[in-house]
């Protein structure tokens, strides 16, 4: 943007005419032009919404957090290599997350509804295989720092 571009006359309807003059007094006190306070107000207003959304935006994931861990779960951690049935996965009342496994298969007789509804989450395994009818995009969903996510062969 040039300067000239920069430095246009912008006429705003709308303004209040008392703030705009407490504007232009606290402008004389400190020896600027109404312009360059508008512009400072106009960027502390700008800096302070981005600033907001982004808080907001963190609190939500926090939020979002806080639900989830409150979830009571089963954690399956410890193997080193761990194949899984639908039986398996039917015998637990609660979701189960699957946490440093180096090989995790689901065989072919866990259908995906099971998987989604009883698996929460896949976090730091090396490998995870899953039946290839399955909804890749859905399960890496569900995946935390997984080493490789693949369909069985």
């Amino acid at each position: 943007m040039s300067e000239e571009e920069r430095e246009k006359t912008v006429t705003i309807r709308g303004v209040d005419k008392e703030l705009y003059n407490r504007a232009l007094a606290l402008a004389k006190e400190l020896g600027k032009s109404a312009g360059e306070m508008v512009n400072e107000a106009l960027k502390l207003l700008l800096s302070t919404a981005t600033t907001a959304a982004t808080a907001i935006s963190k609190a939500a994931e926090l939020v979002e957090g806080v639900k989830e861990a409150a979830i009571p779960v089963h954690v399956v951690s410890g193997v080193e290599e761990l194949t899984v049935r639908r039986a398996d996965l039917e015998s637990l009342e609660k979701p189960v997350v699957f946490k440093g496994i180096k090989r995790l298969v689901f065989e072919d007789d866990v259908d995906y509804e099971v998987f989604d509804s009883k698996v929460r989450h896949l976090i730091m395994c090396g490998e995870v295989q899953v039946p290839k009818s399955y909804p890749k995009l859905k399960v890496a969903e569900k995946c935390k720092l997984v080493g490789k996510l693949s369909e069985k062969p």
